[in-house]
């Protein structure tokens, strides 16, 4: 932002990705009289991604992603630091990976 818009004095700022694959549930509701649809993702994989981006804080970087979807995506990545971590609402270590870029 700081790069696009010089003139505004805008102050820097950084996001964090964390990306882990499974199963998912969901919740929601729907209101016919107000034609809303309010719906929010749930379970322990969207825990789980939601903890390792907050691992990209202590890591110092923008995008993590845990031992499956590393390997899932074994052609075509690179990735720089990794480490094992303990997050809350899993008992088990994980470990994760820095994406550091896509080959194309």
């Amino acid at each position: 932002m700081v790069e696009r818009f010089p003139d505004r004095g805008l102050h820097e700022f950084g996001i964090g990705i964390g990306l882990h694959t499974g199963e998912g549930g969901h919740s929601g509701r729907h209101s016919a009289r107000r034609s809303v649809k309010e719906f929010a993702a749930i379970g322990d994989t969207v825990n789980t991604a939601s903890r390792l981006e907050g691992v990209t804080k202590e890591l110092k970087c923008v995008l993590v992603a845990g031992r499956v979807d590393r390997h899932r995506c074994r052609s075509g990545r690179a990735h720089g630091k990794e480490q094992t971590v303990t997050v809350k609402g899993r008992t088990g270590a994980v470990k994760v990976y820095e994406v550091v870029g896509i080959d194309e």
